[in-house]
């Protein structure tokens, strides 16, 4: 690269000798900064250094002062500047190397070369003095651990090297406004002709560098990092998160730290990592590239579950930006050492409804592991909720066995009436003995509840809690429904349920003959005799009030029987009970008749609802029987054509 360069000395007082670039306005305060500092000394060292922006000329100007003991006029110095463009300046990996392109006069005429600009190389530093730790950590804490500019105790060109050194760290923006002089004086400072970051005075015998008794993690770090030189591990953070920090100095120490929470990290980093942004970035704009890659989970990925939680909770003034798509994608690699954490944050998440919170939900809910679901979830209903509102299907799970049943009859909502699953999720919870949980799920699925309540009866091979079956009953129009009955195969099971639901109750006769119609044709007679003739006199009572077709069918299908019990004497008291409040009143001498009587209503009965003669003269498999019920008919008005047909039998 090509950099400008400019001599100072002795000339009828201090002043510009000569230069490749005219240094205009900005010539005056570099022939002053180019004199002896006030008050200095060179002791062993050969000069010093100085370091200022010079802003008029778009440069930064790098000088080298020299004692000047062969001119005539005591206190005279030689200064060669270097004038850097702050392109250049940041480039650089090793700004030591600038020390191999100074050069002292080597007579006081010797000034022509000074006119041309030089060719500088980006190669490897010079040494400019020793790198001493306690001077390393003297000036990193006088830079970055206190306000305002600060001046040390060193010996004349002892700092030298500490102070390159940490010069070539800074970034580009701070190493262009890094303003420094190493001249060391005899007492501190009390005037300065510009206003330095650093500057040195002489350290007496008794006095120690207070400074350097300061450490802390993130001062080790510099240290070692400006003692590796380019090859250092924080000075590429920084120059990489240092480029729009808006503060320059006062950036330094949380970039370092942040660097080594990032590093060393534990839980306890977010909380760290928070305080450190919140406090030394507050607004948007500042250091937006760090603030990215934090949420993104670039930097400090331990963290990135604290600081999505503090970007979903910001509100109207953020200070930390949206994470990305694929910074959102980096929370799958912290499951599962913080799987409760992530769980944690996707519950707040849910609660914010905003697309981040979807997004951060979506993300986690993804990675829970389907057979962990119920168990890791115990804590967080709202990702329970919206999971099993999404995938109803989780509730098919062998984990929800650990559920409690009010929390299980609270997600039964969450399934559509229509689900595929509401048949299998009904059997799943049958063996469950309670009553909320029974009266949640036939308030929500009446029809499934009713058909799997009954299958299971009916089949057995399944526990029942009995709850079920009296949350049922206790809503006979659902468990009278055809489809559900049509999956009884039993008698004893239509036995069990007419004995539950009260037999003739007005809900039995509100809902008809047709719901025990559904499966009548195929079932399978498990009942002794005498319950077997209690069933069919129920059902012929309740054929007898029904009037539909079905009616009629069940009274061929069983009058003969209950007909040829009450012949024979032989009916249990019980059915007896349920035949006579359906049977006419035949008169005080003929009531005791129960086989006329019942020969009657069904006579009425056919000729109240129209049934066809045919059908009648088939309930009478004998023609004993047949004869008796065209008696019957022939003494109902409207009856000739069932007499007709019964006697033609």
């Amino acid at each position: 690269m090509i950099v400008e360069q400019c001599l100072f000395g002795y000339e009828d007082g201090h002043r510009l000798l000569a230069s490749s670039l005219p240094l205009g306005d900005e010539a005056s305060l570099l022939v002053e900064l180019s004199d002896l500092a006030p008050g200095s000394m060179f002791g062993r060292s050969e000069g010093y250094w100085t370091g200022i922006p010079a802003p008029m000329l778009g440069r930064y100007v790098l000088m080298r002062t020299w004692p000047a003991p062969e001119m005539s006029r005591p206190g005279c110095v030689w200064t060669h500047g270097l004038l850097l463009d702050p392109i250049s300046l940041g480039e650089l990996p090793d700004l030591s190397a600038l020390a191999a392109y100074m050069r002292r006069p080597t007579t006081p005429n010797d000034r022509s070369t000074y006119r041309e600009a030089l060719f500088v190389e980006a190669r490897e530093g010079v040494s400019v003095g020793g790198v001493d730790d306690s001077q390393l950590r003297a000036l990193l804490i006088s830079l970055y651990g206190v306000p305002g500019p600060a001046d040390m105790l060193s010996e004349p060109g002892e700092a030298d090297g500490a102070v390159f050194a940490v010069w070539s760290q800074q970034w580009p923006r701070l190493r262009r406004n890094f303003r420094f002089q190493t001249a060391v004086t005899r007492g501190k400072r009390t005037s300065f002709i510009t206003r330095f970051d650093i500057s040195f005075h002489l350290r007496g015998g008794d006095e120690v560098n207070s400074n350097a008794l300061g450490e802390s993690a993130w001062l080790s770090l510099a240290i070692s990092d400006a003692k590796h030189g380019p090859e250092g591990a924080l000075r590429t953070f920084l120059h990489r998160y240092g480029v729009d920090v808006r503060r320059q100095r006062g950036s330094f120490r949380p970039l370092a730290e942040i660097k080594l929470l990032d590093v060393v990290s534990d839980q306890r980093s977010g909380r760290r990592l928070l305080e450190l942004i919140t406090a030394t970035f507050p607004d948007p704009e500042d250091a937006a590239s760090l603030k990215q890659d934090i949420v993104d989970g670039v930097l400090v990925p331990v963290a990135q579950i604290e600081v999505l939680s503090f970007v979903l909770s910001q509100g109207q003034n953020p200070i930390l930006p949206l994470p990305t798509i694929a910074g959102l994608s980096r929370l799958e690699a912290l499951w599962p050492i913080r799987s409760d954490d992530m769980l944690d944050l996707a519950e707040r998440a849910v609660g914010f409804g905003s697309a981040l919170g979807s997004a951060i939900f979506t993300i986690v809910s993804g990675i829970i592991p389907p057979d962990e679901f119920w168990a890791l979830t115990t804590k967080f209903p709202s990702i329970r909720l919206r999971m099993v509102t999404g995938q109803p299907e989780l509730l098919l799970l062998d984990g929800m066995r650990v559920v409690d049943n009010a929390t299980v009859a609270s997600m039964l909502k969450l399934v559509p009436t229509d689900a595929a699953i509401c048949n299998e999720l009904i059997t799943r919870l049958l063996d469950r003995d309670n009553e909320a949980l029974a009266r949640a799920a036939l308030d929500h699925f009446p029809r499934s509840v009713a058909a799997q309540v009954i299958a299971a009866l009916d089949e057995g091979a399944l526990p029942i809690g009995s709850a079920w079956v009296r949350v049922l009953a206790g809503q006979p129009e659902v468990l009278l429904d055809p489809t559900a009955m049509s999956r009884v195969s039993k008698t004893s099971l239509f036995y069990e349920l007419a004995e539950t639901l009260g037999w003739l109750t007005p809900e039995v006769i509100r809902a008809g003959i047709l719901p025990w119609m559904a499966a009548i044709s195929d079932i399978a007679n498990d009942l002794n005799e005498d319950r077997s003739a209690v069933l069919q006199s129920f059902l012929v009572a309740l054929a007898l009030m029904s009037g539909s077709d079905s009616g009629r069918r069940v009274l061929e299908e069983f009058f003969h029987e209950v007909h040829e019990r009450i012949m024979g004497s032989s009916l249990p008291l019980r059915a007896r009970d349920m035949l006579l409040p359906m049977l006419p009143d035949a008169g005080w001498y003929k009531n005791w008749d129960l086989g006329a009587r019942l020969r009657l209503a069904i006579a009425t009965a056919y000729v109240e609802y129209n049934y066809p003669p045919k059908s009648y003269a088939m309930l009478g498999r004998t023609r004993k029987s047949r004869l008796l019920l065209a008696d019957a008919a022939g003494s109902v008005r409207g009856g000739e054509a069932l007499e007709a047909a019964a006697r033609r039998g």
